[in-house]
C-alpha cells in the first residue's frame, strides 16, 4: 500500500494533464484517482475484457490526438529488464572479465561469494548470491538453496532424495550434497524443463 500512496504524491507534487489508466491491487484509492484526470481504474488481476473498455474511452478521448493503438501498446508493455552479461573479478592484480556463459555455478563459502568457471576456476565476486540472482537471466540460472546458484548446463545429475528433495550434482564440484527442498522442487522442475 505504500507505493500505491507513493505514487499519489508524486502526482500532487506534478501537474497532471493526460489522462491516467490506474492498475492497482489496492480498491480504496479510487476516488482520490478519478481526482487526477484518470480515465478508469482497474483491479489486479487486470480482466482484459476491463483492459480493453479502458482503452476503447481512452481512445474516444483522445480523439484527433494522433496516438496509435501500437503507441499506447508500447505505453502498456514493461521495460523489458537487461540481464548481466559478464562478471570482473580480480586475479592478484589483474582484473578480468568472466563472460556468462563461461559460469558454472556460483556459490557461498565462509561468508564470501565465488564463480566457478567451466573450466574449474574459482574467482571472488563483489555480490551476494541473493544479489546475483536478480542480475541474472532466470532462464538460465537457478537459485538451488541458500549455498548454490546454478546455470543449467552444470548440472550432471539429478536423484530424488529423502523427505521429498532432489540431490543435485554440478560438474566440477566437490560438494556431492546439494539439496533442493520441497519448496524448490516444482519450480526447479519447470525450469530445467523450458
Amino acid at each position: 500500500m505504500e507505493i500505491a500512496n507513493e505514487s499519489f504524491t508524486i502526482f500532487e507534487q506534478r501537474k497532471v494533464t493526460a489522462p491516467i489508466i490506474f492498475c492497482t491491487a489496492y480498491d480504496q484509492y479510487a476516488i482520490r484517482a478519478f481526482k487526477l484526470n484518470s480515465i478508469d481504474y482497474l483491479l489486479k488481476p487486470i480482466d482484459p475484457d476491463e483492459l480493453k473498455n479502458a482503452l476503447d474511452k481512452f481512445k474516444r478521448s483522445r480523439k484527433g490526438t494522433g496516438l496509435s493503438i501500437d503507441q499506447i501498446k508500447s505505453l502498456l508493455n514493461p521495460v523489458q529488464k537487461t540481464f548481466k552479461t559478464r562478471f570482473l573479478v580480480k586475479q592478484g592484480e589483474r582484473i578480468l572479465t568472466v563472460e556468462i556463459q563461461e559460469i558454472s555455478f556460483f556459490f557461498s563459502e565462509d561468508k564470501v561469494t565465488l564463480l566457478q568457471t567451466n573450466q574449474g576456476k574459482k574467482f571472488i565476486v563483489d555480490y551476494t548470491l541473493d544479489e546475483i540472482e536478480n542480475l541474472l537471466d532466470p532462464q538460465f540460472f537457478f537459485r538451488l538453496n541458500r549455498k548454490y546458484l546454478s546455470s543449467v548446463s552444470s548440472i550432471t545429475e539429478i536423484f530424488t532424495y529423502s523427505n521429498s528433495r532432489l540431490k543435485v550434482n554440478l560438474e566440477n564440484c566437490v560438494d556431492n550434497d546439494i539439496l533442493i527442498s520441497r519448496e524448490k522442487m516444482s519450480a526447479f522442475k519447470i525450469w530445467l524443463g523450458q
